[in-house]
């Protein structure tokens, strides 16, 4: 059973200083196993959006970031067949070399159209850049939704085109 397909993830990550003013975002979309009770999940279409800002820190190494999110789904098989909310969502993440990378992230959600529920996330994870085009993904996540706990530890094979 398919557990989760990413379509399109893009993360733009940037530090913001005196002389550069980036925004940080993310768009990521494509198929996922939405828990909704224990052994009832449902495949999904997602589409989640988010806007921030990053900063370097003197007190810590790496990046600490901030967005505001927006996630919509769809989910033709359930008899609430789609959601809508917003969130936010902040990270640290620290590249050790150009190859490794660690990032920690929490965020919260509140669907309110559709099927409302309250969505709350803690994940740790590693990255390692195997080449210019392929890398692989250590992560451990927690998540928080409607009364119900779900732990995960994913392994993820990633290939940029």
């Amino acid at each position: 059973q398919l557990q989760h397909l990413d379509i399109v993830s893009v993360e733009s990550i940037a530090p913001r200083n005196q002389f550069f003013q980036p925004y940080s975002w993310k768009v990521r979309t494509g198929l996922s196993q939405h828990p909704r009770r224990p052994n009832q999940d449902s495949l999904v279409f997602f589409l989640n959006t988010g806007s921030g800002l990053a900063w370097e820190n003197r007190l810590l190494p790496g990046l600490i970031f901030g967005m505001a999110e927006v996630r919509g789904q769809l989910a033709p098989q359930h008899p609430d067949s789609y959601a809508g909310g917003g969130g936010v969502s902040i990270g640290w993440m620290i590249s050790f070399t150009e190859q490794w990378k660690v990032l920690a992230r929490a965020s919260a959600t509140w669907m309110a159209l559709g099927e409302t529920y309250e969505d709350h996330a803690a994940s740790l994870g590693t990255d390692l850049r195997i080449t210019d085009r392929w890398s692989l993904r250590l992560e451990s996540a927690y998540t928080w939704r409607d009364g119900y706990e779900y732990p995960e530890a994913q392994l993820w094979l990633h290939h940029y085109f």
